[in-house]
């Protein structure tokens, strides 16, 4: 993020860019992606700055991983030991280029994973947490407004910019999909106005119900809806409680953020992962509740070794 800050639209050539034809590198799409540029300089505010993109193409990509992202770094923190403060550190650093991007959905995606976390700790009882949290949140947002980044978010947040290109690819993938319903189009395709992003972009709920059709949307939907319940449930740690609003983060994000290439795969190993010790503990679980059935040893026995389990 303070690469693109300072260096802006410089771009780094991958090996792959040293070997592929001239003619394929004059295609932007294709640039951005084996030249990727540090940051997208932009000037929508009356002013330019420099939205970090780096290591990915776009801006909008680099927000869209950062929210699983910044939730499993939370989750995470446990197990840091000594290296909890650097971590924490780093974390305060990254408030300034999060803020530079301008990028809304980051933004919107964890106020809302903050006060979600902190809604489910009141709820169980974490009154003291839940308030604690809520207590950093006003507290860094309060940082943020009253120091010069707080003209990047107040104008961020009155300016419309994009939102009228959104709406109309939105409204072009709505009107298309009738002529394709059950296979999609099998991929986004080019705008017919010139400078607009691609149909079937800007969302990946957009993204399968255009590429898809109707089956590939319910199917994406459907399945986030039902890893977020699955993961929801039975939650006893902090951690598990962070990597769960990581998989939940994919409901509110496929609206507005593509999750291809990074968010997506982080989701699916923070869903793993909570999967995982859950299928561990209840193994555990059952094999302690197994054991005193398979002892042969005295009723009082089988009752002094059950106390550990």
């Amino acid at each position: 993020g303070y690469l693109g800050l300072l260096l802006g639209e410089v771009s780094i050539r991958t090996p792959l860019s040293m070997v592929l034809p001239q003619s394929m590198l004059e295609n932007s799409f294709v640039r951005s992606i084996v030249q990727p540029p540090f940051a997208q300089t932009q000037d929508f505010l009356g002013f330019a700055i420099n939205r970090p993109a780096m290591p990915f193409s776009f801006t909008n990509d680099w927000g869209a991983t950062l929210v699983p992202a910044t939730f499993m770094s939370i989750a995470a923190a446990g197990r840091l030991g000594r290296y909890r403060r650097a971590a924490s550190a780093i974390a305060l650093l990254a408030i300034v280029p999060m803020a530079v991007s301008a990028n809304r959905g980051l933004w919107i995606a964890l106020v809302v994973g903050a006060l979600y976390v902190a809604i489910r700790r009141a709820s169980a009882g974490q009154l003291v947490l839940g308030i604690r949290l809520l207590v950093v949140l006003l507290v860094v947002a309060a940082a943020v407004l009253v120091s010069p980044l707080g003209d990047v978010v107040t104008e961020r947040a009155t300016t419309n910019h994009s939102a009228g290109a959104r709406s109309d690819i939105y409204g072009d993938v709505l009107e298309r999909v009738p002529d394709s319903p059950v296979l999609g189009y099998g991929a986004p395709i080019s705008n017919p106005q010139p400078f607009r992003p691609a149909i079937g972009t800007h969302g990946m709920f957009w993204t399968a119900l255009f590429s898809q059709g109707i089956p590939g949307a319910v199917f994406y939907v459907g399945f986030w809806l039902g890893m977020t319940i699955r993961t929801g449930r039975g939650i006893r740690t902090q951690e598990q409680l962070w990597l769960h609003l990581a998989v939940a983060s994919a409901l509110p994000t496929m609206l507005y953020y593509d999750h291809l290439p990074a968010a997506l795969p982080l989701m699916m190993i923070a869903a793993a992962t909570i999967l995982r010790d859950r299928k561990v503990r209840d193994a555990t679980r059952r094999q302690a509740l197994d054991s005193p059935s398979r002892s042969t040893s005295t009723p009082s026995a089988s009752r002094v070794s059950s106390r550990p389990a």
